[in-house]
């Protein structure tokens, strides 16, 4: 509306310049009756001036139309700068959403992964903590062992050896559940940031999109120049400095803006990247690290299942031997008793010789004083008595060294019995610990 508003003014003035003209020359014609050099000269000057204002007038029409033209010729760059910057930030946005997609997607299974090896480790912690409670228990069914059987053998060794393993297997374990958490969560942190970064690029790609869609093409009209005749005019030429558009400024700030943003965006990419990697490492190494432990604790358990064995049979072969011990003791304890039971019949028999010397002692006492001699019966009867006291006394020392003995073989045979009863309780303990098993 100001180009037509302008035009018509200008027009407007023509019209009223030779409007005037017209109407000074139908004065000085009938003046010029009178007086024509007058006349002539004030049409002349009339004239003059009507041709300058028009050369001004067409002066300022085609200087207004070029500034026009100049004016849409800014308009066609500015808009299909934009429009190229739209499409170079649309072109921008789906590289950058296709990177954070293909990142955020990488990201999936390693979480899955890490989510999977976490649970591992912590099933790893409850069977570690488990077969520390199994052994702590084992332990505890060796101690009902009678006091003469606690020794520190080679199982018990075994047994305190699986536990120190344990205990620093379970402890290396949850410095890796700790470990795992930590990077879960800053994987679960990484991947919430891609996928905000992600959501907030197809929105923009939406918005670029619809801006696109609302921009037109833009189309460069054709020059309208009132009078070819004024291209080289020279006041015309001066007012070409009055048009300049200038975009490296503001084109130099967008690139800046737009380095700096895609910069941010790469960077999240990048820390994706690297906690990917990070995690894949650790789940790597936490593979590693539990067959390490799942390895000692499995050649653990062959040892103390193999001591245990070699325990329970080195018991089993002392009950044995002790059963064979008990066995000839209670052969020497029978022995000891047939053998008391001949000397008691021994001391039987010699008691009643020893009467019948004693009363024919006291018969050869009783002769008279005067046949009290000693005479070869008397002497007989001495060494007879005497043999006999001897051999009485003999068969009571050896009762007495056999009563000795026999209470011996008893103490003995208790001794054996509750050795047996303790070899076959620690067997039977042991056999427990066996059966239960670390697993």
């Amino acid at each position: 509306m100001a180009e037509v508003t302008d035009d018509d003014d200008i027009i407007r003035r023509g019209a009223r310049v030779e409007s005037t003209m017209l109407a000074l020359s139908h004065d000085i014609t009938h003046s010029s009756l009178q007086q024509p050099s007058q006349w002539r000269q004030k049409s002349a000057d009339v004239m003059k001036r009507a041709r300058k204002q028009r050369d001004k007038s067409e002066i300022h029409r085609f200087t207004y139309h070029k500034y026009v033209e100049e004016t849409h010729h800014a308009q066609y760059s500015k808009q299909l700068q934009v429009n190229t910057a739209l499409k170079n930030k649309r072109a921008t946005l789906e590289l950058l959403i296709e990177k954070l997609q293909g990142k955020y997607s990488a990201g999936v299974p390693v979480v899955n992964t890490l989510e999977e090896i976490k649970a591992k480790v912590a099933s790893e912690m409850e069977e570690k903590q488990r077969l520390l409670d199994r052994n702590t228990e084992r332990q505890q069914i060796r101690k009902e062992r009678p006091k003469e059987e606690l020794v520190a053998d080679e199982a018990h060794r075994q047994l305190l050896a699986q536990e120190s393993l344990l205990k620093d297997a379970l402890r290396q374990t949850s410095q890796l559940y700790s470990e795992i958490t930590k990077m879960l969560e800053q994987l679960m942190e990484v991947q919430a940031s891609l996928q905000e970064d992600l959501n907030d690029k197809k929105h923009a790609l939406e918005l670029n999109t619809k801006a696109e869609m609302e921009c037109p093409e833009p189309h460069l009209k054709e020059k309208t120049v009132p009078s070819p005749k004024l291209y080289h005019h020279r006041g015309a030429l001066n007012l070409d400095t009055d048009v300049r558009v200038d975009f490296s400024r503001p084109q130099t700030a967008m690139l800046a803006s737009l380095n700096s943003w895609h910069g941010a965006c790469m960077k999240n990419v990048e820390n994706g990247k690297r906690s990917q990697k990070k995690t894949l490492t650790l789940c790597d190494g936490s593979e590693k690290l539990l067959k390490k432990h799942a390895d000692a604790i499995q050649q653990a358990h062959h040892y103390v299942s193999k001591a245990l064995q070699e325990r329970i049979n080195e018991l089993q072969h002392m009950a044995n031997d002790l059963r064979q011990q008990l066995s000839l003791t209670m052969e020497e304890i029978e022995d000891a008793e047939s053998t008391t039971q001949m000397l008691q019949g021994a001391l039987d028999n010699i008691q009643e010789p020893l009467k019948i010397c004693e009363n024919r002692r006291n018969l050869h006492s009783a002769r008279p004083k005067r046949e009290m001699i000693e005479d070869v019966v008397q002497r007989d009867l001495k060494v007879e008595a005497s043999d006999l006291m001897e051999q009485n006394e003999y068969l009571v020392q050896r009762k007495h060294k056999l009563s000795l003995l026999m209470e011996d073989l008893m103490e003995t045979k208790a001794d054996i019995e509750r050795d047996i009863e303790r070899k076959e309780k620690c067997v039977t303990l042991d056999q427990k610990c066996l059966e239960l098993g670390s697993y």
